[in-house]
C-alpha cells in the first residue's frame, strides 16, 4: 500500500509507535545555536515522544552527551537523527543533510532563503517534506513570534552586560561603571527603534542606572518603553537635532531598527564618540553590513580578543555570545509546540499541526507554499489552503 506522507506519519501515531523527533547539531547559519537541553528532553519524553540527538550537538550550550542520556535521550549519529519523523534544525540543511532526511518527515528550521540553500530546498520539496520556518512561527496575539520574540529579548539583555562589562574593563574599556554611582554620572545610551530587542534593551540598561534615550516614529511603540522602564528611559521622535545629541553623548549605540533612514548611522558618524560600541540588534541582518571606521565583531565567535579591538566597535549577533540562554528559550517554545502533533489522535493531530501553522510553512506536498521559497526556487507558490483542502 502507497500511503502519502501524512498518512505515514498517522500510521505510526495509530499503532502507537512514537513519534521520533531528531535534534542534529546546530551549524553557523540561521539562528545556529542548539534547540535542547535536558531538562526539555525529559518533558518532551514524557510527552510520548521518542528524541535523539547528534552525538556531542550539546557542547555548545556546555551539556554533556550523558545529561542527555541520563533523561532517555537516544544519542545517535547525525545520520539516524536526520532519518527520524520530526528533525529540529535551527540552522538549515545542507545538501547532504537534505539528501539524508526522509520522505514525508516534518522539518523544523530557519531558513535563510539565500542562494546557498537552493539545492538543499529543492530536495526538501521534492521529498514532500513539511517544511515549517521556525521564526514564522506564530503566538496567540497578532505580531507574536515566539522564537523570533525569543531571539529578540535575549539580545536587548545580552547586548547591555556585554556594554556593562566592556565599560567596566580597565583593559579593553574605560574602567567605569555602567550606571554610575552618586557623584558620578551614569553611561550615556541611545536606543534607535522600540521594537522588542529594543525594548528589551532598553529596559536592561534602565534598571542598571545608564541614562537611556530611546527614537521611534511610533508613539505607542514609545509609550510602551516608558512602561518597561518605569519611566527612567526618555523617549522622542527622531528629530535630527535631538538625535545627534544623544548619539554625541553616548557611550553605547543600540541599533533596533535598520528600515527607516532615520537610523541610518552612517550618516551621523562624525557624532559619535573615539570609544563608542555599537550593538546591532536586526535579527533579519545575521552578516550587517560594516559600518565605516568601525571594528565589526561577530559574537557568534567563542574567543573574541579584545586585546586587538581599538576605538569604535560594531558588535553582532549578539544572541550567540549567551547560546545556553537562548538554547534554554528555543526549547521553551519547542516544548509549547511539538505536543500539538499528539493533541489529536491519528491523521488529524498532524494535519491539524499543519494548519494551525500554515504561515510558517514553506513546503508541503511537495510543493512550495512561500514567495520566499518560490523565489529561490524560480517557481510560482502554491496556496497551501488547496493543498489542505486535499488532505
Amino acid at each position: 500500500m502507497n500511503l502519502s506522507p501524512l498518512e505515514q506519519l498517522t500510521a505510526k501515531r495509530q499503532g502507537k509507535t512514537p513519534f521520533r523527533i531528531g535534534f542534529p547539531s546546530a551549524g553557523e547559519a540561521g539562528i545556529g545555536v542548539y534547540a535542547l537541553t535536558p531538562e526539555t528532553a525529559a518533558l518532551l519524553r514524557d510527552c510520548g515522544f521518542e528524541l535523539m540527538i547528534e552525538s556531542g550537538a550539546g557542547v555548545g550550550i556546555h551539556y554533556p552527551d550523558f545529561k542527555y542520556a541520563s533523561e532517555g535521550v537516544r544519542i545517535c549519529s547525525r545520520k539516524e537523527t536526520l532519518g527520524a519523523d520530526i528533525v529540529v534544525m535551527t540552522s538549515f540543511p545542507d545538501t547532504d543533510d537534505a539528501k539524508a532526511l526522509r520522505e514525508g518527515c516534518i522539518l523544523l528550521t530557519a531558513p535563510c532563503y539565500s542562494a546557498p540553500e537552493k539545492e538543499a530546498m529543492r530536495l526538501i520539496i521534492g521529498k514532500k517534506i513539511t517544511a515549517i520556518d521556525l521564526l514564522c512561527i506564530p503566538g496567540n496575539e497578532p505580531g507574536e513570534y515566539p522564537l523570533r520574540d525569543v531571539i529578540s529579548e535575549v539580545s536587548g539583555r545580552a547586548a547591555i552586560l556585554k556594554a556593562a562589562a566592556t565599560l567596566a574593563d580597565n583593559i579593553d574599556g574605560k574602567g567605569i561603571l555602567f550606571g554610575g554611582f552618586p557623584g558620578v554620572v551614569a553611561c550615556e545610551v541611545a536606543v534607535l527603534g522600540a521594537g522588542k530587542a529594543s525594548c528589551a534593551a532598553a529596559a536592561a540598561a534602565a534598571a542598571s542606572g545608564a541614562r537611556v534615550a530611546v527614537f521611534d516614529f511610533d508613539f505607542y511603540a514609545l509609550r510602551n518603553v516608558e512602561s518597561l522602564t518605569g519611566g527612567r528611559a526618555v523617549t522622542s521622535t527622531p528629530h535630527t537635532k535631538v538625535l545627534v545629541a544623544a548619539l554625541k553623548k553616548a557611550d553605547v549605540v543600540i541599533i533596533g531598527n535598520r528600515r527607516e533612514e532615520a537610523f541610518n548611522l552612517g550618516q551621523y558618524l562624525e557624532c559619535l564618540k573615539e570609544e563608542v560600541m555599537v550593538f546591532d540588534l536586526c535579527a533579519e541582518l545575521p552578516e550587517p553590513e560594516p559600518l565605516p571606521g568601525m571594528t565589526s565583531v561577530n559574537l557568534s565567535n567563542p574567543v573574541v580578543d579584545n586585546s586587538i579591538i581599538h576605538g569604535r566597535r560594531h558588535y553582532y549577533n549578539i544572541y550567540r555570545s549567551v547560546p545556553r540562554s537562548l538554547a534554554m528559550g528555543i526549547s521553551n517554545c519547542l516544548l509549547s509546540l511539538l505536543p500539538e502533533v499528539l493533541s489529536a489522535p491519528g491523521y488529524l493531530g498532524v494535519n491539524g499541526f499543519v494548519k494551525r501553522h500554515q504561515g510558517a510553512v514553506f513546503g508541503y506536498m511537495g510543493c512550495t507554499v512561500n514567495a520566499k521559497a518560490a523565489t529561490l526556487l524560480g517557481s510560482r507558490p502554491m496556496d497551501i489552503s488547496i493543498l489542505l483542502q486535499m488532505t
